[in-house]
Protein backbone atom coordinates (compact mmCIF):
# COMPACT_ATOMS: atom_id res chain seq x y z
CA UNK A 1 0.00 0.00 0.00
CA UNK A 2 1.50 3.60 -1.17
CA UNK A 3 2.16 5.69 1.05
CA UNK A 4 -0.27 8.98 0.81
CA UNK A 5 1.59 11.98 -0.93
CA UNK A 6 2.92 14.73 1.47
CA UNK A 7 1.41 17.98 2.25
CA UNK A 8 2.89 20.78 2.85
CA UNK A 9 0.49 22.85 5.32
CA UNK A 10 2.93 26.31 4.36
CA UNK A 11 2.94 26.24 0.77
CA UNK A 12 -1.24 26.11 0.97
CA UNK A 13 -0.75 29.50 3.32
CA UNK A 14 1.17 31.01 0.83
CA UNK A 15 -1.25 30.41 -2.12
CA UNK A 16 -4.07 32.13 -0.19
CA UNK A 17 -2.33 35.14 0.92
CA UNK A 18 -1.04 35.63 -2.76
CA UNK A 19 -5.42 35.49 -4.28
CA UNK A 20 -6.63 37.26 -1.26
CA UNK A 21 -3.74 40.21 -2.26
CA UNK A 22 -4.69 39.98 -6.44
CA UNK A 23 -8.31 39.97 -5.21
CA UNK A 24 -8.23 43.39 -2.96
CA UNK A 25 -6.06 45.11 -5.75
CA UNK A 26 -8.36 44.57 -8.50
CA UNK A 27 -11.55 45.67 -6.57
CA UNK A 28 -9.59 49.17 -5.63
CA UNK A 29 -8.92 49.58 -9.65
CA UNK A 30 -12.24 49.12 -10.16
CA UNK A 31 -13.49 51.65 -7.64
CA UNK A 32 -10.99 54.18 -8.99
CA UNK A 33 -12.54 53.76 -12.28
CA UNK A 34 -15.88 54.00 -11.33
CA UNK A 35 -14.71 57.65 -9.53
CA UNK A 36 -13.03 58.77 -12.88
CA UNK A 37 -16.42 58.39 -14.86
CA UNK A 38 -18.54 59.66 -12.34
CA UNK A 39 -16.39 62.97 -12.29
CA UNK A 40 -16.91 63.42 -15.63
CA UNK A 41 -20.24 62.71 -16.30
CA UNK A 42 -22.11 63.70 -13.47
CA UNK A 43 -23.51 60.59 -12.98
CA UNK A 44 -23.32 57.85 -11.04
CA UNK A 45 -21.41 54.83 -12.20
CA UNK A 46 -23.97 52.48 -14.55
CA UNK A 47 -26.77 54.77 -15.23
CA UNK A 48 -27.92 56.34 -18.53
CA UNK A 49 -27.04 60.03 -18.99
CA UNK A 50 -29.56 62.51 -19.29
CA UNK A 51 -30.55 64.08 -22.22
CA UNK A 52 -28.78 67.58 -22.85
CA UNK A 53 -31.34 71.00 -22.11
CA UNK A 54 -31.51 72.69 -25.01
CA UNK A 55 -30.43 76.18 -25.33
CA UNK A 56 -32.49 79.22 -24.96
CA UNK A 57 -33.65 80.57 -28.18
CA UNK A 58 -32.44 83.62 -29.03
CA UNK A 59 -33.77 85.77 -31.86
CA UNK A 60 -33.18 89.34 -33.58
CA UNK A 61 -35.15 92.42 -34.38
CA UNK A 62 -34.86 94.55 -37.05
CA UNK A 63 -35.23 98.56 -37.16
CA UNK A 64 -37.40 100.20 -39.80
CA UNK A 65 -36.72 103.73 -40.57
CA UNK A 66 -38.88 106.26 -41.95
CA UNK A 67 -39.06 104.76 -45.26
CA UNK A 68 -39.80 101.48 -44.26
CA UNK A 69 -36.62 99.70 -45.29
CA UNK A 70 -35.00 96.99 -42.87
CA UNK A 71 -31.84 98.88 -40.95
CA UNK A 72 -28.99 96.61 -39.34
CA UNK A 73 -29.86 93.80 -36.97
CA UNK A 74 -29.99 95.19 -33.39
CA UNK A 75 -27.99 93.40 -30.21
CA UNK A 76 -28.80 89.84 -29.35
CA UNK A 77 -31.10 89.14 -26.11
CA UNK A 78 -28.57 87.87 -23.57
CA UNK A 79 -29.48 85.17 -21.54
CA UNK A 80 -29.33 85.32 -17.54
CA UNK A 81 -29.07 83.09 -14.66
CA UNK A 82 -31.23 80.31 -15.04
CA UNK A 83 -31.17 80.38 -18.49
CA UNK A 84 -33.69 82.42 -19.09
CA UNK A 85 -33.45 84.84 -22.32
CA UNK A 86 -33.57 88.70 -21.46
CA UNK A 87 -34.63 91.25 -24.46
CA UNK A 88 -31.36 94.00 -25.01
CA UNK A 89 -33.38 96.80 -24.44
CA UNK A 90 -34.59 95.63 -21.01
CA UNK A 91 -33.77 98.23 -18.19
CA UNK A 92 -33.01 101.38 -21.17
CA UNK A 93 -35.71 103.57 -21.97
CA UNK A 94 -37.33 103.36 -25.30
CA UNK A 95 -35.76 106.50 -26.86
CA UNK A 96 -32.28 104.95 -26.20
CA UNK A 97 -33.28 102.39 -28.01
CA UNK A 98 -34.82 103.63 -31.24
CA UNK A 99 -32.88 104.30 -33.95
CA UNK A 100 -32.60 108.38 -35.34
CA UNK A 101 -34.62 108.70 -38.29
CA UNK A 102 -34.80 112.47 -38.69
CA UNK A 103 -32.57 114.32 -36.83
CA UNK A 104 -28.83 113.05 -35.43
CA UNK A 105 -24.78 114.16 -34.82
CA UNK A 106 -23.36 117.30 -35.11
CA UNK A 107 -25.71 120.31 -35.56
CA UNK A 108 -25.23 123.95 -37.19
CA UNK A 109 -28.06 126.22 -37.07
CA UNK A 110 -28.16 130.30 -38.12
CA UNK A 111 -31.25 132.28 -37.16
CA UNK A 112 -31.92 135.80 -38.77
CA UNK A 113 -34.70 138.10 -38.87
CA UNK A 114 -36.44 141.49 -38.31
CA UNK A 115 -38.10 142.54 -35.23
CA UNK A 116 -39.75 145.57 -32.81
CA UNK A 117 -38.54 146.10 -29.60
CA UNK A 118 -37.88 148.79 -26.74
CA UNK A 119 -35.95 149.09 -24.13
CA UNK A 120 -34.78 151.59 -20.56
CA UNK A 121 -31.97 152.38 -18.84
CA UNK A 122 -29.66 154.46 -16.48
CA UNK A 123 -25.66 154.61 -16.90
CA UNK A 124 -23.67 151.83 -15.32
CA UNK A 125 -22.51 154.39 -12.68
CA UNK A 126 -24.02 154.06 -8.67
CA UNK A 127 -23.99 158.27 -8.37
CA UNK A 128 -26.26 158.58 -11.57
CA UNK A 129 -28.49 154.96 -10.99
CA UNK A 130 -32.23 156.14 -9.86
CA UNK A 131 -32.12 159.88 -10.88
CA UNK A 132 -34.64 161.10 -13.65
CA UNK A 133 -32.34 163.23 -15.48
CA UNK A 134 -29.61 160.54 -16.48
CA UNK A 135 -32.74 158.10 -17.22
CA UNK A 136 -33.29 157.10 -20.35
CA UNK A 137 -36.50 155.11 -22.36
CA UNK A 138 -36.99 154.25 -26.34
CA UNK A 139 -39.93 154.12 -27.97
CA UNK A 140 -40.86 150.99 -29.74
CA UNK A 141 -37.65 150.85 -31.70
CA UNK A 142 -37.53 147.91 -35.57
CA UNK A 143 -34.74 146.06 -36.01
CA UNK A 144 -32.90 143.00 -36.38
CA UNK A 145 -31.15 139.71 -34.77
CA UNK A 146 -29.20 136.73 -35.69
CA UNK A 147 -28.25 133.96 -33.50
CA UNK A 148 -26.07 131.35 -34.57
CA UNK A 149 -25.71 127.82 -32.84
CA UNK A 150 -23.46 124.96 -32.32
CA UNK A 151 -24.48 121.55 -31.08
CA UNK A 152 -25.79 118.07 -31.47
CA UNK A 153 -29.29 116.16 -32.16
CA UNK A 154 -29.44 113.70 -29.16
CA UNK A 155 -32.39 111.99 -30.63
CA UNK A 156 -34.70 112.80 -33.44
CA UNK A 157 -37.13 115.38 -31.05
CA UNK A 158 -34.17 116.62 -28.71
CA UNK A 159 -31.06 119.09 -29.69
CA UNK A 160 -29.15 120.93 -27.25
CA UNK A 161 -26.66 123.42 -28.28
CA UNK A 162 -24.10 126.56 -26.92
CA UNK A 163 -24.16 129.80 -29.86
CA UNK A 164 -24.31 133.65 -29.90
CA UNK A 165 -26.89 135.98 -29.89
CA UNK A 166 -26.70 139.57 -31.10
CA UNK A 167 -30.12 141.94 -31.92
CA UNK A 168 -30.10 145.87 -32.06
CA UNK A 169 -33.26 147.99 -32.82
CA UNK A 170 -32.99 151.78 -33.14
CA UNK A 171 -36.01 154.84 -32.51
CA UNK A 172 -35.87 158.18 -33.22
CA UNK A 173 -31.78 159.56 -31.70
CA UNK A 174 -31.24 156.15 -29.98
CA UNK A 175 -29.59 152.80 -30.37
CA UNK A 176 -30.24 149.86 -28.40
CA UNK A 177 -28.33 146.66 -28.73
CA UNK A 178 -27.72 143.21 -27.29
CA UNK A 179 -24.98 140.56 -27.27
CA UNK A 180 -25.02 137.54 -25.05
CA UNK A 181 -23.39 133.35 -25.26
CA UNK A 182 -26.44 131.78 -24.81
CA UNK A 183 -27.23 127.51 -24.54
CA UNK A 184 -30.11 126.40 -26.15
CA UNK A 185 -32.58 123.55 -26.13
CA UNK A 186 -34.60 122.55 -29.17
CA UNK A 187 -37.40 120.14 -28.33
CA UNK A 188 -40.60 118.66 -31.03
CA UNK A 189 -43.05 117.24 -28.77
CA UNK A 190 -45.32 116.66 -31.62
CA UNK A 191 -42.96 113.91 -32.64
CA UNK A 192 -45.59 110.99 -32.17
CA UNK A 193 -48.01 112.46 -34.44
CA UNK A 194 -45.64 111.68 -37.42
CA UNK A 195 -45.83 113.67 -40.69
CA UNK A 196 -45.42 116.97 -41.32
CA UNK A 197 -46.03 117.38 -37.49
CA UNK A 198 -42.38 115.95 -36.77
CA UNK A 199 -40.80 119.50 -38.26
CA UNK A 200 -42.59 121.77 -35.95
CA UNK A 201 -39.96 122.35 -33.00
CA UNK A 202 -40.52 124.93 -29.83
CA UNK A 203 -36.73 126.68 -28.83
CA UNK A 204 -35.50 127.97 -25.31
CA UNK A 205 -32.20 130.15 -24.79
CA UNK A 206 -30.83 131.25 -22.20
CA UNK A 207 -27.00 133.00 -21.30
CA UNK A 208 -25.27 136.14 -20.27
CA UNK A 209 -23.48 139.15 -22.16
CA UNK A 210 -23.62 143.02 -22.48
CA UNK A 211 -26.38 145.52 -23.29
CA UNK A 212 -26.34 148.90 -23.77
CA UNK A 213 -28.71 152.22 -25.73
CA UNK A 214 -26.55 154.60 -27.26
CA UNK A 215 -27.02 157.77 -29.62
CA UNK A 216 -27.51 156.09 -33.16
CA UNK A 217 -24.97 159.30 -34.29
CA UNK A 218 -22.81 158.60 -31.46
CA UNK A 219 -22.17 154.74 -30.70
CA UNK A 220 -19.22 155.91 -27.83
CA UNK A 221 -22.16 158.10 -25.81
CA UNK A 222 -23.85 155.63 -23.60
CA UNK A 223 -27.33 156.69 -22.12
CA UNK A 224 -28.00 153.45 -20.63
CA UNK A 225 -25.62 150.74 -19.86
CA UNK A 226 -26.26 146.98 -18.40
CA UNK A 227 -22.63 146.46 -17.62
CA UNK A 228 -23.67 142.41 -17.52
CA UNK A 229 -26.76 141.59 -18.24
CA UNK A 230 -29.10 138.14 -18.27
CA UNK A 231 -30.93 137.01 -21.64
CA UNK A 232 -33.30 134.69 -22.53
CA UNK A 233 -35.40 134.14 -24.93
CA UNK A 234 -38.19 131.07 -26.48
CA UNK A 235 -39.21 130.63 -29.99
CA UNK A 236 -41.48 128.50 -31.89
CA UNK A 237 -40.44 127.35 -35.75
CA UNK A 238 -41.01 125.00 -38.40
CA UNK A 239 -38.13 123.60 -40.66
CA UNK A 240 -39.80 120.85 -43.06
CA UNK A 241 -37.78 122.45 -46.00
CA UNK A 242 -35.60 120.17 -46.82
CA UNK A 243 -32.00 120.27 -48.85
CA UNK A 244 -29.42 117.23 -48.57
CA UNK A 245 -28.71 117.36 -44.61
CA UNK A 246 -30.17 121.10 -44.27
CA UNK A 247 -33.67 122.04 -43.03
CA UNK A 248 -35.22 125.27 -43.25
CA UNK A 249 -38.23 127.38 -41.96
CA UNK A 250 -39.92 130.24 -40.52
CA UNK A 251 -39.70 131.11 -36.73
CA UNK A 252 -41.17 133.32 -34.77
CA UNK A 253 -40.20 134.53 -30.50
CA UNK A 254 -38.79 137.08 -28.67
CA UNK A 255 -36.09 137.38 -25.99
CA UNK A 256 -35.25 139.64 -22.74
CA UNK A 257 -32.35 141.32 -21.28
CA UNK A 258 -31.93 142.77 -18.00
CA UNK A 259 -29.88 143.95 -15.13
CA UNK A 260 -30.25 146.29 -12.27
CA UNK A 261 -29.71 149.70 -14.70
CA UNK A 262 -31.20 148.14 -17.88
CA UNK A 263 -34.35 146.15 -19.37
CA UNK A 264 -34.47 145.22 -23.42
CA UNK A 265 -37.04 143.20 -24.98
CA UNK A 266 -37.78 142.20 -28.21
CA UNK A 267 -40.17 140.01 -30.74
CA UNK A 268 -38.99 138.80 -34.23
CA UNK A 269 -39.79 136.64 -37.15
CA UNK A 270 -37.38 135.08 -39.94
CA UNK A 271 -35.65 132.57 -41.45
CA UNK A 272 -34.11 129.51 -39.96
CA UNK A 273 -31.33 126.97 -41.48
CA UNK A 274 -29.93 123.98 -39.59
CA UNK A 275 -27.55 121.49 -41.09
CA UNK A 276 -27.56 118.28 -39.07
CA UNK A 277 -24.80 116.10 -40.22
CA UNK A 278 -26.54 112.62 -39.34
CA UNK A 279 -29.51 113.54 -40.80
CA UNK A 280 -31.37 110.77 -43.09
CA UNK A 281 -32.37 112.25 -46.87
CA UNK A 282 -35.86 113.07 -47.18
CA UNK A 283 -38.15 109.69 -47.50
CA UNK A 284 -38.52 109.14 -51.61
CA UNK A 285 -42.51 108.83 -52.75
CA UNK A 286 -43.93 105.73 -53.18
CA UNK A 287 -43.74 104.19 -56.56
CA UNK A 288 -47.10 103.34 -57.89
CA UNK A 289 -47.93 100.04 -58.52
CA UNK A 290 -48.19 99.66 -62.54
CA UNK A 291 -51.42 98.06 -64.48
CA UNK A 292 -50.61 94.58 -66.08
CA UNK A 293 -49.96 94.54 -69.34
CA UNK A 294 -51.62 92.92 -72.14
CA UNK A 295 -48.38 90.08 -73.06
CA UNK A 296 -48.77 89.30 -69.19
CA UNK A 297 -52.77 89.15 -69.60
CA UNK A 298 -52.58 86.66 -72.66
CA UNK A 299 -50.52 84.37 -70.93
CA UNK A 300 -52.82 83.44 -68.14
Amino acid sequence: MAAPPFIDPHAHAHRGGALCALAILGAALAASTDARAQGATGEPPGTAPSPARPSPTVTTTRAVDERGAEGETEAKPRAVAGGVPRAAGDGEPAWQRQPAIRRSGFMLGVTVGPSVGMAAGYPNDAKKLGREAFYTETGIGVGGGLSLVLGGALSDWLVFGVGLAVSSFAEGEVTSAVGAFTFRTEVFPLWALGGKWRELGLGFDAGTGGASIVVTDDPDTKLADAGSASRVGAFAFYEGIRLWKISMGPYLGGNYAWSSTLRHGEIGAGWRTVLYAGSIAAPPKPARASAPSATSLRRW
